[in-house]
């Protein structure tokens, strides 16, 4: 937090910030050989889907034009800063309904014997609320408010000398067709997810902007920084009037630090019309039918706009491939697919999480097929998991 306040900068309508590095630089490998091979496993698939190096290349084209990341032609290697190269690849999310496709960088890939970049920078502290108590906060307010900052980590500026640590190549198949392991070497100008560091810098810078509103938005201060889960407002309000206030004073503070808030959304539908009146990005809705309308999601939970109640997922838990032995691995695999920060599903889950217990105490191999105690099986003749009780 004093690295930060050292020198984090507001400069051009944006804040700078830079990596509070725990190593000298120079410890730091440029990991470019790991991220060549993984640079000529990417260009390969772009050969064999070239839609993919379509989307791929039009995310990056955007960042470069919005200056989010450059270009680097010099070939020397500076002698006064770090140089690490990020191997990155695409992470794809059919259910969203803005990005589809998103790109990994990976901060923690290293050679063989060398230190990963995220070995080499503090993580900060953690400066998110506690899930439990916002979850539990929200559902306490009559009128539900949510919405995202568009792109946040990507809004705030890297200093220049660190900015060489944050490097990555890609394939210059758009103009080399010939030759698909020639690559271009780009860097971030700005902080990018998958840097350990970045949510704290986030946190850490919104909570020293709003400072400055403190006295002139009170209210929306309070909200942005007990309210703001990394880049998601979760909040409410007891009336539309104290809604709208509180949802465009936040959303001018923000603004001030060219951070977007975005997917504004609530069980309210006249304060819906209302954002949408007043200019605010309102969350994409298929139809006003609520039939319709598909379930949004709360820190991960799928939440039920219309009727304003959280649901569980467990898709996965019905996926479970009955052809294979029930095995340890697969129970604590399956025990891993429920998200309930909330506890919604402990009367249930404790059932697992104690046969879990029973399992450890019989010292089973990970891949030891269970015990018949501990397996029943269905009508349709494939296995079922069963929550064993004594």
């Amino acid at each position: 937090m004093q690295h930060f306040k050292s020198s984090v900068r507001f400069n051009s309508g944006r804040y700078e910030v830079g990596f509070p590095w725990k190593r000298d630089k120079q410890e730091l490998n440029d990991n470019f050989s790991v991220a060549e091979n993984r640079a000529k496993s990417l260009a390969k698939r772009f050969i064999r889907d070239p839609t993919l190096f379509k989307q791929y290349f039009e995310i990056l084209k955007e960042y470069e034009s919005q200056g989010i990341i450059e270009r680097v032609f010099q070939t020397e290697k500076p002698t006064d800063r770090a140089v690490f190269y990020l191997p990155h690849q695409a992470v794809f999310r059919q259910e969203s309904l803005t990005t589809k496709i998103r790109i990994v960088f990976d901060a923690s890939s290293h050679e063989d014997g060398q230190l990963a970049l995220n070995e080499c920078i503090w993580p900060g502290a953690n400066l998110n609320p506690n899930i439990f108590h916002l979850l539990i906060y929200f559902h306490l307010n009559t009128i539900a408010i949510t919405a995202d900052i568009e792109r946040a980590f990507l809004q705030i500026s890297l200093r220049d000398e660190d900015r060489d640590a944050v490097r990555f190549l890609f394939p210059e198949l758009e103009s080399n067709q010939s030759n698909p392991y020639k690559f271009q070497v780009y860097r971030f100008k700005r902080v990018m997810f998958g840097v350990n560091v970045s949510p704290f810098l986030l946190s850490a810078t919104i909570k020293y902007h709003i400072e400055k509103y403190r006295e002139q938005y009170p209210a929306a201060t309070e909200m942005l920084d007990t309210c703001l889960y990394v880049d998601d407002v979760i909040s409410g309000a007891e009336n539309i009037s104290q809604a709208l206030k509180l949802s465009k004073d936040a959303d001018t503070i923000m603004k001030s630090a060219s951070m977007t808030l975005r997917k504004w959304n609530s069980n309210n539908q006249t304060l819906m019309r209302t954002w949408k009146g007043e200019g605010l990005e309102i969350h994409p809705r298929h139809s006003e039918d609520s039939s319709q309308i598909p379930l949004s999601k709360v820190l991960g939970i799928p939440w039920n706009v219309v009727h304003d109640y959280f649901t569980i997922d467990v898709k996965g838990l019905m996926e479970l491939d009955t052809s294979k032995p029930i095995t340890q691995r697969v129970v604590l695999q399956s025990a891993g697919k429920i998200y309930d920060p909330v506890g919604f599903l402990s009367p249930y889950t404790i059932r697992l999480k104690c046969q879990l217990q029973e399992l450890w105490l019989r010292k089973l191999a990970w891949d030891d097929e269970l015990p018949q105690r501990f397996v029943q099986y269905g009508h349709n003749g494939g296995q079922n998991f069963h929550f064993y009780q004594n």
